[in-house]
């Protein structure tokens, strides 16, 4: 009977510490558990790409509060948003249109906020940037305000500064800046060096052109000089390469003047034009 009661007491205590146990939260741990008061609901209307960029809802949910006192890492002038650094995550937070935004005690406007800035940011419950308050960082650096269009070039009008380029099997008509910077391989060049066919990389600003960058193919031919015409307007060269006799315009900077008539030569062109000569 002893052993009887024994045991039942042992059983009771068991349960009854089992039971505090389970009741009992240490100190501040509620606290940090989802998402601030308000935002539970808010889960699944995070800025568009978080969730897919950074996985499980739950796991984001553990950083997110309603202010950040971060370094901007990055800014997004087109779509009004602000990257910054969330633990191992990068959040783009939208800013929205009536925020207030102060940099050294002063009030500005979206547009002045720069890359590596530091800020203090509020949002709402909607996970909107409402609040900016922040100071100018160290080297910074403004947003891009550029758009990047890759392609082939299928028209280009020098007088009119127009560009046509095929980009994802679509045809887009450019205007072309009149203080535009052109580069064909990596060397600074001229609007009327670029051709059809030639892949290019433009880089657009308020709807015009203000960069390209062109790659143009190489060839190499070698063979006899049959002829060398020199002119005001431009060089050129006949090579008797095989069967057949080839006609090649030369870059001004070529000197021809050493060429021998009937010397084996080997040229490099590109852009329909010869940029490497040398007599072998």
């Amino acid at each position: 009977m002893k052993k009887f009661l024994a045991g039942a007491f042992a059983l009771l205590m068991f349960v009854s510490f089992a039971a505090t146990a389970s009741a009992f939260v240490p100190p501040g741990l509620a606290k940090k558990q989802g998402l601030p008061p308000g935002l539970e609901e808010k889960a699944g209307e995070l800025p568009p790409g978080i969730q897919k960029r950074f996985g499980d809802i739950e796991e984001l949910q553990k950083g997110l509060a309603y202010e950040y006192n971060k370094t901007i890492l990055q800014m997004d002038a087109d779509n009004r948003r602000i990257v910054i650094e969330e633990g191992t995550a990068q959040l783009h937070l939208l800013v929205a249109d009536n925020a207030k935004i102060e940099l050294d005690g002063k009030i500005v406007s979206f547009k002045d906020l720069y890359k590596n800035d530091e800020v203090q940011l509020k949002l709402n419950d909607e996970l909107t940037i409402i609040e900016i308050i922040g100071s100018k960082g160290k080297d910074r650096i403004p947003a891009e305000k550029y758009e990047e269009v890759k392609g082939k070039i299928d028209a280009i009008n020098s007088t009119r500064r127009e560009i046509t380029v095929i980009s994802d099997n679509t045809k887009r008509l450019y205007d072309i800046d009149s203080n535009a910077k052109i580069w064909i391989d990596d060397a600074s060049s001229r609007l009327t060096r670029l051709e059809k066919g030639m892949e290019v990389t433009l880089k657009i600003e308020e709807d015009k052109v203000v960069e390209i960058y062109g790659f143009s193919d190489i060839q190499t031919h070698e063979g006899r000089l049959m002829s060398v015409k020199i002119t005001e307007e431009e060089n050129i060269i006949i090579l008797r390469i095989g069967e057949e006799n080839r006609t090649f315009t030369v870059e001004k900077r070529i000197d021809l003047s050493e060429i021998s008539l009937g010397a084996t030569i080997r040229i490099q062109v590109k852009n329909n034009e010869v940029y490497r000569l040398a007599e072998k």
